[in-house]
């Protein structure tokens, strides 16, 4: 018989599972209005339209609220999802003045440990003559110190290709375009992070970095997702309803820092000379043999006896 089509049987479990999730949990979402950050009013509707464009299960919510200033601790506890935009002349990190409040901060950042989930749109400040992103400080202080995530305001080349890089079951994978091109109109900005997991990003090439549209951080049980996507301006297409899909958590954890480069391996050591060769030491002398004797003499003959005369 034919062998079953295990892959096409996940995809259906998993838009039945988001199907469940759906049906069965309602959000309470509250949603920044401080003209001062935002810009512009009207960023409550921008994010009623992404929650009911967004596809395959329609999220439920419950209460959708706005707040001109960070919700108290209590106000937190009773919400599921706090969403930020920011492409007014003041930082979100520098109105609610939580570089001198740290109770705040710790505030906001237990409320996405415990299971919130912060979600940050565009940031980007082109006001200057270098790019950055208002939300770079917020980013940072909320990963906390030794976990900064590293990032630098980016920017998208015309006809740069940008991939979707969850599948499902994750809510992400529910996105409906998996990838297409950078194209001139296009309002949504990039960022460029060593940490914290692409959901649309461009691939590395030789002269040029992977930059993001959207990322995610998990931090405890809740996350922190940023969209570059401007939702007031153009509340449409793939980068925007990032807004919508992150209301669903899913808690990830901190991908581990990139390993080490490998050192480098030193040379050898040179080998030591070698000794010095062992000079033998140097032969004794000759034994020079005593002179001979000198040689000896025989005493001369005696003088013959001469015979006396005879008488």
């Amino acid at each position: 018989g034919a062998r079953p089509r295990t892959y096409g049987l996940l995809v259906i479990a998993a838009q039945l599972l988001m199907g469940f999730i759906a049906s069965a949990a309602t959000y309470t979402i509250t949603v920044y209005s401080n003209v001062a950050v935002t810009g512009k009013p009207g960023v409550v509707d921008s994010v009623n339209k992404l929650l009911t464009d967004f596809p395959e299960a329609a999220i439920s919510v419950s209460s959708l609220k706005q707040s001109n200033s960070q919700p108290s601790s209590t106000e937190l506890a009773s919400t599921n999802a706090f969403i930020i935009y920011a492409a007014g002349s003041r930082s979100y990190f520098d109105t609610e003045g939580l570089a001198t409040n740290p109770a705040k901060l710790s505030a906001l950042a237990s409320w996405i440990t415990a299971g919130g989930s912060l979600i940050l749109a565009d940031g980007a400040d082109t006001t200057n003559s270098v790019a950055s992103n208002s939300f770079i400080s917020l980013i940072n202080a909320l990963l906390g110190p030794g976990q900064e995530a590293g990032c630098k305001a980016a920017a998208f080349d015309l006809t740069t290709r940008i991939f979707r890089r969850f599948d499902p079951p994750s809510v992400f994978g529910f996105l409906p375009v998996k990838n297409f091109r950078y194209q001139q109109g296009d309002t949504f900005s990039a960022l460029a992070c060593r940490s914290g997991l692409p959901i649309y990003s461009s691939n590395a090439t030789q002269k040029m970095f992977s930059r993001a549209a959207a990322l995610t951080w998990g931090l405890g049980k809740g996350a922190i997702t940023w969209t570059g996507a401007n939702i007031l301006t153009n509340p449409n297409g793939p980068i925007a309803l990032v807004v919508a899909a992150a209301v669903i958590v899913e808690p990830l954890a901190l991908p581990p820092p990139p390993p080490p480069p490998p050192l480098r391996r030193s040379p050898p050591p040179s080998p030591p000379p070698p000794p010095p060769p062992v000079r033998s030491p140097p032969p004794p002398p000759p034994v020079r043999s005593p002179p001979p004797p000198p040689p000896v003499r025989s005493p001369p003959p005696p003088p013959p006896v001469r015979s006396p005369p005879p008488p």
